[in-house]
């Protein structure tokens, strides 16, 4: 389980990509994330460093609740990632 909070091995992991690799990993340790607050705890401390910056503020009580919001906001920084690249005009010359 420790792995999967190693920040750099999910640098480029998608939200729901993590997620389905914790919740596969959680089963092997049941024991080990016992309430749902610490659930949650644990899902936002592994998530890529962008949407965990964002997503701590929050203060999110499930791991649903985590999810739900990273993926807002893993959509929005795609979205606006997307917008300010085909804004930048090509410097090829």
């Amino acid at each position: 389980m420790k792995s999967i909070l190693n920040n750099e091995e999910n640098s480029n992991r998608t939200v729901i990509e993590y997620e389905l690799e914790f919740t596969r990993l959680e089963r092997f340790a049941p024991k080990l994330v016992e309430f749902e607050l610490e659930r949650a705890q644990k899902f936002e401390e592994g998530l890529r460093p962008d949407i965990r910056q964002l997503v701590v503020g929050y203060e999110l009580p499930t791991l649903k609740d985590v999810v739900n919001k990273a993926l807002l906001l893993e959509k929005e920084l795609q979205r606006t990632h997307s917008a300010s690249a085909i804004s930048e005009p090509s410097r090829t010359q």
